[in-house]
């Protein structure tokens, strides 16, 4: 198969198989879109496909900024925002940020007057009536739909102190100091890691022998430079803060614990949370969620599970993926960030989540800055060339959005796959401009009225997506 990338933006073609080892082609193109004049236009400079997961910091120990382009599918798409906090006021220590994803209708107008007959126009009274009720409808905001609304708190440095108990009642929290502006990374939301080194020797007297990894464990560890002697993890969020276990503080004596500064503002993670998680006691699944607009981590265990069952028998086997395989591992959005495919319609809302002067935003009454950005509603789709002289479109999906107000940028990745059965011959990828659109338009209304058969364009337009 020949593929031809027609558009300005960079894409790939690579091949893709299933659980059900059935291979199929995967077309992906990545645009890069600047919103520095106000509104979202195609940058300049067109970034690359991303070929490798990139990260904050270090690898697999710190915040993903995105990830790579070249996974095969995505059942949903991905709306990411890697952003910085900005406090609306000074002399404040906590504030709201949000998130809105929505999608804008239209008015819904009245039907325009009639005469008697065809021959005969409306009164020109009603006529009157109905232009000053349509002018009146037209006025009004346009009904929205939303498909994220995700509101989280950001507060300035606060710790978790002992007061001298081991018990749920013995720690408390701070109150937190002031605070201007905050990375939105997971490095600041509930996690982080329990560990004491070889080094630490007045803590390993007071460690329980239980808490001693084992020498197979150590050897296994992937810092084997110098494997920790006792180590656990918040699967969740390895990069966060506020994770602590009951035998650590027992070896390390602290009485100060960093405490999050990100949490969702309908489950605040205070000192009862943080008791019942170093006790291992059940906590409300959204307290003990991290909070964040940003990926998920590959090692997340809701994300993990998705991988399927890979036991000795299909580690011997010659399958590919495990049969229970689910392409919605490659989705990374927390589940309330992860939405049907967009149609670029759409409309992105920021709060507090950009600085007062970047182009575009305004304050709201609340004093709270607000950023608005429409998607652009120019389609990619590819020519799909057959062996047999037919061409026709396939639709490609937006199936990852990346906003990072600090640069004023929008990554938009769009994805398609079809089967390879060698019926086609190659392959464009094109920008479906609006013009190209309303003559598509007009070509399936003579389809349409002149009654050609096109359904077996539409077989295998179908058969060639994975879902």
């Amino acid at each position: 198969m020949e593929f031809r990338n027609l558009t300005p933006f960079p894409a790939q073609d690579f091949e893709g198989i299933d659980q059900h080892d059935q291979a199929f082609y995967v077309v992906v193109l990545r645009q890069t879109l600047s919103f520095a004049s106000g509104k979202l236009a195609y940058a300049d400079d067109q970034e690359p496909l991303c070929e490798l997961d990139e990260f904050f910091g270090a690898m697999n120990q710190s915040s993903v900024r995105q990830e790579s382009d070249f996974c095969h599918y995505k059942p949903r798409c991905d709306v990411i925002v890697n952003a910085t906090a900005y406090a609306p006021k000074e002399r404040i220590n906590q504030f709201d940020v949000r998130l809105r994803f929505f999608k804008v209708g239209e008015h819904k107008l009245p039907e325009a007057p009639r005469g008697l007959n065809y021959r005969m126009e409306a009164p020109p009274e009603d006529i009157q009536k109905w232009r000053d009720e349509v002018k009146r409808i037209q006025a009004s905001p346009a009904p929205e739909t939303n498909l994220i609304d995700k509101t989280l708190t950001v507060c300035g440095e606060r710790t978790f102190h002992k007061n001298g108990l081991l018990g749920i009642s013995g720690w408390s929290l701070s109150d937190p100091k002031p605070v201007t502006k905050l990375p939105l990374r997971y490095e600041y939301a509930l996690g982080g890691q329990c560990r004491i080194d070889v080094t630490e020797k007045e803590a390993l007297k007071r460690l329980a022998k239980d808490r001693w990894m084992t020498p197979e464990q150590r050897a296994t560890h992937p810092e084997q430079d110098m494997p920790p002697v006792a180590h656990s993890a918040y699967e969740q969020n390895v990069a966060g803060r506020g994770y602590c276990q009951d035998w650590y503080w027992d070896a390390t004596k602290c009485s100060d614990v960093p405490a999050p500064q990100i949490c969702y503002k309908d489950a605040p993670v205070d000192a009862k949370v943080f008791a019942q998680i170093a006790h291992n006691k059940e906590v409300t699944q959204k307290a003990a969620t991290p909070a964040g607009f940003g990926i998920r981590s590959k090692g997340h265990p809701q994300r993990r599970k998705l991988l399927g069952t890979v036991d000795e028998q299909f580690v011997k086997s010659d399958a590919w993926l495990p049969q229970d395989f689910d392409f919605g591992i490659w989705n990374a959005a927390p589940p309330d960030q992860q939405i049907a495919y967009p149609t670029g319609k759409e409309v992105i809302e920021l709060t507090n989540l950009c600085a007062a002067d970047t182009p575009g935003a305004v304050r709201d009454k609340n004093g709270n800055v607000v950023l608005r950005l429409s998607l652009l509603d120019e389609p990619c789709v590819l020519l799909m060339r057959m062996h047999n002289g037919t061409m026709f479109l396939h639709p490609m999906q937006i199936d990852t959005l990346i906003v990072e107000p600090d640069t004023q940028t929008v990554s938009i990745v769009w994805r398609a796959v079809f089967a390879k059965d060698g019926m086609v011959r190659a392959v464009d990828a094109r920008l479906h401009r609006s013009f190209e659109m309303g003559f598509t338009d007009r070509i399936n209304e003579t389809l349409e009225k002149e009654k050609i058969d096109v359904s077996s364009l539409s077989k295998l337009a179908q058969g060639g997506q994975h879902g």
